[in-house]
């Protein structure tokens, strides 16, 4: 296994390259170079903050900031040019964070088309700010709040999307309440739901979340969520389950992969997608079907019952290490036919696969990846995603900038079943020391494209905002299709080996840390 593990490295080398820009910030937490795509440099804009999460650019090219627990931030930048650095000329608090709700915004910010209102969320509410571009500032204290009534624990970002195709349309992402939340069953729950909501002047009333118009669920928990630039279709990347078992087989490892999934429009133009069902907690994506697994008795087998199955396509979720025995009905009162007729032998990863029941994903992500924003260029032509990293995974994986490749109609190039769409743009150099806990990696969460085209990306446990940009001096954002086709082929010129056989596992202890120090 040694060589083959070896050539691969060597692959990197070539393909990859230290491409830091001296422009004298230097990380106290992520030690070494990280490793850029060839043709793409960073360089590390500012430190120190708390958890930063989601990231916008106002129009007169502030750079707002969710710092996670303390409240919301303002960075005015001085950008040096295409091949030069950017600095931070001031950096002044928007909003103080607040101990309780709905204040204690932690993730999801937008800004309207002009600017001149600021949206920002918490667990449990959604509100905006009168907000002035030109002094970076809010305008006085007070709040509106839009919606509220989606409190939860576990996952509990609400990630926000204000659409340009219909102006005065937000999209909130609500994820579920546990690993396996059987209220995700139903739809009247708003449990694991995209809604949408009309926020366009003047305030009527404030909104409970479950009024919203439901754009999609069955999603465990999608962070990422952008609108298409030219087609305006709304995609989000989702986090799949942990600690999945199948025919009590533990296959967590590399089973399920994670989702890109598409919504629809909300431009009036009619969709089947729109308020589909994408089968969590019944189902999820088949990844790593060549893994070989132990068995309880340590016997060395593959996945269970694989021969129908490929990428692209979902399984019955029967078991997750005990947590939820094959056969068990969900809560009384919830959904529960579906889920009888899964039971029966034979019929469970085909009604997973009924698309009339539920919507697959148009594309698969390796598992674990914890995807967390997803960014368009403005030509559509790709989509920037941020990889959080794996926690659910006894090999690290993830914790990067990854870049996939769409179609002038709106599309991903890569077909359902591709298992290498993921092109990674910035990494870290050694990613098996990095974990949930460990600062000394990136955490990517957050993205924006600045006004001059540059990307930039938070990480939240090293508390830092990269800049990413391209050294022939052309923007990031100009970057087409061709260009990431290129350097995935170059990426995947070596297929990585398959990974070993697994050892057997028989609960999840991550899982007590995962609540301890916070979800996704």
């Amino acid at each position: 296994m040694a060589f083959p593990y070896f050539a691969f490295l060597i692959l990197l080398i070539c393909v990859y390259a230290n491409a830091q820009k001296a422009c004298g910030v230097t990380s106290d937490n992520v030690p070494g170079p990280l490793i850029a795509a060839d043709g793409y440099e960073y360089q590390l804009l500012v430190k120190g903050l708390s958890k930063p999460r989601g990231i916008v650019f106002d129009n007169q090219g502030h750079l707002l900031v969710v710092e996670n627990g303390k409240g919301l931030s303002a960075l005015t930048l001085k950008d040096e040019g295409p091949t030069g650095c950017v600095r931070v000329v001031t950096n002044q608090p928007i909003v103080e964070g607040r101990a309780d709700q709905p204040l204690r915004f932690n993730h999801g910010i937008q800004l309207d088309i002009d600017s001149k209102r600021l949206f920002v969320s918490s667990k449990s509410a959604l509100v905006s700010y009168d907000y002035n571009p030109t002094t970076a500032k809010v305008i006085g204290t007070n709040y509106t709040t839009w919606v509220e009534g989606m409190s939860g624990s576990d996952h509990t970002t609400r990630t926000l999307l204000l659409s340009k195709k219909a102006p005065g349309t937000i999209l909130i992402s609500r994820g579920s309440t546990g690993n396996m939340d059987w209220g995700a069953t139903d739809k009247a729950t708003g449990i694991s739901n995209i809604r949408s909501f009309n926020v366009a002047p003047p305030f009527k009333k404030t909104k409970q979340y479950t009024e919203g118009t439901l754009i999609g669920m069955g999603l465990r928990n999608s962070i990422g969520m952008d609108e298409h630039p030219i087609s305006g279709g709304i995609w989000s990347n989702e986090n799949a389950a942990d600690d999945i078992r199948r025919d009590k087989i533990d296959t967590h490892e590399n089973v399920p992969g994670e989702e890109v999934n598409f919504h629809g429009y909300l431009n009036g133009t009619a969709s089947p997608a729109t308020g589909a069902n994408y089968g969590y907690p019944y189902c999820a994506s088949v990844w790593g079907l060549d893994a070989m697994f132990k068995d309880a008795s340590k016997k060395t087998v593959a996945f269970p019952r694989k021969d129908k199955l490929q990428v692209g396509k979902q399984f019955f979720v029967g078991d997750v290490n005990g947590m939820l025995p094959t056969g068990q009905l969900p809560t009384k009162g919830l959904d529960t036919s579906v889920f009888t007729v899964m039971k029966k032998t034979g019929e469970s990863d085909a009604t997973c696969q009924d698309p009339k029941k539920f919507t697959p994903p148009r594309l698969t992500l390796p598992p674990h990846w914890a995807p967390i924003d997803m960014r368009f260029n403005s030509k559509g032509t790709v989509a920037y995603m941020t990889s959080h990293g794996s926690w659910n995974r006894d090999t690290p994986d993830g914790y990067q900038l990854f870049a996939i490749a769409w179609d002038d109609k709106g599309e991903p190039v890569p077909p359902p079943t591709s298992e290498t769409a993921a092109v990674a743009i910035l990494q870290n150099k050694n990613v098996k020391v990095c974990s949930l806990m460990n600062k000394g990696c990136i955490h990517p969460t957050g993205l924006a494209f600045s006004p001059t085209g540059k990307l930039y990306m938070a990480s939240d446990n090293s508390g830092e905002i990269y800049v990413i940009s391209r050294k022939d001096g052309k923007s990031v954002d100009s970057v087409d299709s061709a260009i990431i086709d290129v350097l995935g082929k170059k990426q995947y010129a070596t297929k990585i080996p398959t990974p070993p056989v697994l050892r057997v596992r028989t609960e999840s202890t991550w899982g007590v840390l995962w609540k301890m120090f916070g979800a996704l």
